[in-house]
């Protein structure tokens, strides 16, 4: 069976809990956003503002101790989240962010979108003091697969986290071969 990664995604979030999204709808999120809407088990609320969508997600993560999902477009989307992803890491949320990044490189045109690898991995320092825990940066398949391993056991951990998945509007869309999600028990014993 073949599935797109923002389906397989949604997908995902469902099997790990995941029950309300909040953020705001861009261009390049759209396939997250329209999987998001169309999830059986996910309630999407559409915030006003990015931070105000990240806070949400915190409070909702803290209140009731489970995964929240925060997403917004890339460029100013990003911008706009960063004060909220702060507070949700220092506060002990759990919360995925998912955005987009525009290209893989630096085009030398800084146009008012763009988004690149390296800006989002700025997110993240190895002090600590990041906006969020853990980058991931999806431009393939086995990226998306590898990602989806690590939120899992970091999700059976029961620890906090604040992280940002990042992926193009092309890969979004990537049509991959369904992967069946491992049991949970196995995935923390294996390591």
């Amino acid at each position: 069976m073949e599935i797109k990664i923002a389906h397989d995604l949604v997908n995902f979030l469902e099997f790990l809990g995941v029950d309300l999204a909040f953020g705001v709808s861009g261009g390049f999120i759209v396939p997250i956003w329209q999987e998001l809407s169309s999830s059986k088990k996910i309630n999407v609320i559409h915030c006003r503002t990015e931070v105000g969508s990240v806070f949400c997600a915190s409070e909702y993560s803290l209140c009731h101790n489970k995964i929240a999902i925060s997403f917004a477009t890339a460029g100013p989307g990003i911008s706009n989240a960063l004060t909220g992803l702060k507070t949700a890491k220092l506060d002990g949320a759990r919360v995925i962010f998912i955005s987009a990044i525009t290209t893989e490189y630096h085009d030398g045109l800084w146009g008012m979108q763009e988004t690149t690898v390296r800006n989002v991995n700025a997110l993240v320092q190895h002090d600590g003091q990041g906006y969020l825990d853990k980058v991931f940066v999806v431009k393939n398949e086995d990226e998306y697969l590898q990602a989806r391993n690590v939120i899992q056991k970091l999700a059976l951990l029961n620890n906090h986290f604040v992280i940002g998945v990042f992926l193009t509007t092309k890969i979004q869309i990537l049509t991959i071969k369904k992967q069946l999600l491992p049991n949970l028990l196995s995935t923390i014993t294996e390591n």
